[in-house]
């Protein structure tokens, strides 16, 4: 959101958990922020541009959650608007997969490590957390796993179609270009 606002648009959010739009107010002044379920929230004003990055679409509770927030979206948007999101299609997950990313922060040093988990059937997949601190005193680990919705790129699709242009994109942080992949960047038009 902040980049988006500090090119010049006007901007506002939603989220489920107020501490996280708290925090999003302070580094966002200017936006307006509302406590919403993204599976069935509802806007003032219809919108040129909805995303949902950090693959947050799968917060959604299973299939027909997703179905509503679909729907969402399209209600919230103006004719020829445009929703931008990330998705992993269940059917690419490798749980042996995972990435990794360490940071300093004076004497301790922090590790970030996580990667999908997909059992092979049903509507359910994980996102698994794992964060270790250490310093002079020792090592400390905490893990979480955050419960998701699992779908195919097939099965996304064919939800989405219906209402939006669907096309696919790489997802790749250097650069967007058309691809299958496990991790997708999809911008729908209506």
């Amino acid at each position: 959101m902040r980049h988006f606002i500090d090119f010049g648009y006007a901007s506002s959010g939603l989220d489920i958990n107020q501490p996280m739009l708290d925090i999003a107010a302070i580094r966002c002044p200017e936006a307006q922020f509302t406590l919403q379920n993204m599976s069935s929230f509802e806007v003032s004003a219809s919108l040129d541009l909805i995303t949902c990055f950090l693959y947050s679409i799968h917060y959604n509770a299973g299939i027909e959650g997703l179905k509503m927030c679909i729907a969402s979206v399209h209600r919230a948007l103006k004719s020829g608007g445009v929703f931008c999101f990330n998705a992993v299609d269940k059917e690419k997950i490798d749980n042996a997969l995972f990435v990794k990313h360490s940071a300093k922060q004076g004497s301790d040093l922090f590790t970030f490590r996580s990667g999908w988990h997909y059992s092979g059937k049903g509507e359910k997949q994980s996102l698994r957390l794992s964060i270790e601190k250490t310093n002079a005193d020792g090592t400390q680990v905490w893990n979480d796993e955050h419960p998701m919705v699992a779908v195919s790129f097939a099965e996304l699709v064919a939800l989405l179609e219906p209402d939006f242009e669907v096309h696919l994109f790489e997802h790749n942080y250097e650069k967007i270009i058309p691809g299958i992949t496990p991790q997708e960047t999809l911008f729908l038009s209506v």
